[in-house]
C-alpha cells in the first residue's frame, strides 16, 4: 500500500527550475486523467454501434501545502493573479529512484491559495490551490 504522505511534490513557473515542496505539500484528488469520452455512430444495417474516441478533458489537481513558506505562497499567488503558466510534478511513492513521476504540461492555477484552518484546533495553517493542465507525463525517477 502507498501512503500519499510520502508524496514528492515540486512546482515551477517555467518547467525547468523546480522548487521542492515535499516537506510541506501533497497532491489531492487528481481528476480528469484517463476519462476519455466516446461517441456512438449507428451505421445503417449494423447491429452494433461504432465507437469514436473523443478528446480527453484537462487534468485537475488540488495541491495543499504549509502556509509557513511565504516565498512559495507568493510565487503561487503571483502565478494565479497573472494567469501565467505553472507546472506541478509529483511522485506518489516519494523521491526515490525507480518511482513514477507525473509532470504536468504548462497549466493554470484556477483557484487562489487562501489559508484555511480552525482557530480552536491549534493545527498548522494550510493553503490549497487548484491547478488544471492539459496532460500529465509519466516518467521514472532516476532513470535517464
Amino acid at each position: 500500500m502507498v501512503a500519499f504522505r510520502d508524496c514528492y511534490v515540486r512546482v515551477s513557473t517555467d518547467g525547468t527550475n523546480w522548487t521542492d515542496l515535499s516537506d510541506s505539500a501533497t497532491v489531492e484528488q487528481p481528476t480528469g486523467s484517463g476519462l476519455r469520452p466516446t461517441s456512438q455512430l449507428h451505421p445503417y444495417g449494423a447491429d452494433v454501434p461504432t465507437l469514436v474516441p473523443g478528446r480527453r478533458p484537462p487534468v485537475r489537481l488540488i495541491v495543499t501545502y504549509n502556509y509557513a513558506d511565504a516565498v512559495i505562497d507568493n510565487t503561487i499567488r503571483t502565478a494565479y493573479e497573472a494567469a501565467s503558466a505553472f507546472y506541478v510534478a509529483f511522485a506518489p511513492r516519494g523521491n526515490a529512484s525507480g518511482n513514477f513521476l507525473y509532470t504536468s504540461a504548462a497549466g493554470i492555477i484556477t483557484s487562489p491559495p487562501i489559508p484555511e484552518g480552525q482557530r480552536t484546533s491549534g493545527t498548522i495553517v494550510l493553503n490549497r490551490f487548484t491547478f488544471e493542465t492539459p496532460s500529465l507525463t509519466k516518467s521514472v525517477l532516476g532513470i535517464t
